[in-house]
């Protein structure tokens, strides 16, 4: 448990030295940017693209927050798959990791009180709800699946994969991992 919780803070500490904080500001701002352009478009086809984008964004917000949790699990000692288990639960499920709640709701909120139309609004209700929960489940099954493949088949410790994957975006773990692979066939 102490092995896990000094990788939280050391994860706090390397975040605030290379400016997550900044990344997070930014990240915002193309999301407050996509749901005015969303709401100024009656293109039913641009709804669907612009929600998709507003949705990656969201999910990308929280990858820091996987990533942290998955490096702390790592150097525990945790199986990786408890470790994709646990974050992939809802909180509907009694989840502890439900990341994507808060977007999801304020998402939705903001999709409720907009002068959306109707055939936009079932739009958007439906990419949340097909796609929201999938394409963070995935980013998580593609992170953890990365890290075993890194201690399994490459031989990395918790370590080395700390250090390989800190400063690597979790959606470009599986790119990483995979030119790593290229590089030493």
């Amino acid at each position: 448990m102490v092995r896990h919780e000094e990788t939280h803070a050391l994860k706090h500490l390397i975040d605030s030295v290379i400016g997550y904080e900044s990344f997070k500001k930014e990240l915002v701002k193309k999301i407050e940017r996509l749901k005015e352009t969303l709401l100024k478009t009656k293109d039913l086809g641009k709804t669907e693209h612009i929600v998709r984008e507003i949705l990656f964004l969201y999910v990308e917000g929280t990858s820091n927050r996987i990533k942290d949790e998955i490096f702390a699990n790592l150097r525990a000692g945790v199986k990786m798959d408890k470790v994709a288990s646990v974050l992939a639960k809802s909180d509907e499920h009694l989840g502890l990791y439900d990341y994507t709640k808060a977007d999801r709701d304020r998402f939705e909120q903001f999709i409720q009180h907009s002068s959306l139309s109707v055939d936009q609004k079932d739009i958007v209700q439906k990419l949340v709800i097909d796609q929201f929960t999938n394409m963070y489940k995935r980013l998580v099954k593609d992170a953890v699946s990365v890290v075993v493949d890194l201690t399994t088949k490459q031989g990395f410790s918790s370590e080395q994969v700390l250090l390989f994957l800190n400063d690597v975006p979790l959606s470009l773990w599986k790119k990483e991992v995979s030119r790593l692979s290229n590089e030493a066939a």
